[in-house]
């Protein structure tokens, strides 16, 4: 019998996917059959990171990159640290 996807038809969005645990999130969750979306700051991490996952593991990985960079307009978050974040929307 075929192991079945815990995460199959299910999408998650996952931060600071370029590397150690969200690397790792992305790459479980990609192997159980979720669509996955990585939201990375470095765009070189980002870029490696869903090219490597989704060879691995033939998911859909796409990547939203959300570089720190002072010509981007800052969105404040009441709910988000300090430094605020800012979450765009986009369809899978």
């Amino acid at each position: 019998m075929a192991k079945a996807h815990l995460l199959e038809n299910k999408a998650a969005i996952i931060t600071g996917a370029g590397a150690g645990i969200g690397y790792a999130t992305a790459s479980e969750f990609a192997k159980e059959g979720a669509k996955v979306m990585i939201a990375e700051m470095r765009e070189d991490r980002g870029v490696q990171a869903a090219d490597e996952i989704a060879k691995a593991t033939g998911a859909e990985v796409r990547l939203r990159c959300f570089p720190n960079h002072p010509d981007m307009p800052a969105v404040p978050n009441p709910q988000a640290g300090p430094r605020g974040s800012a979450l765009m929307s986009w369809s899978m």
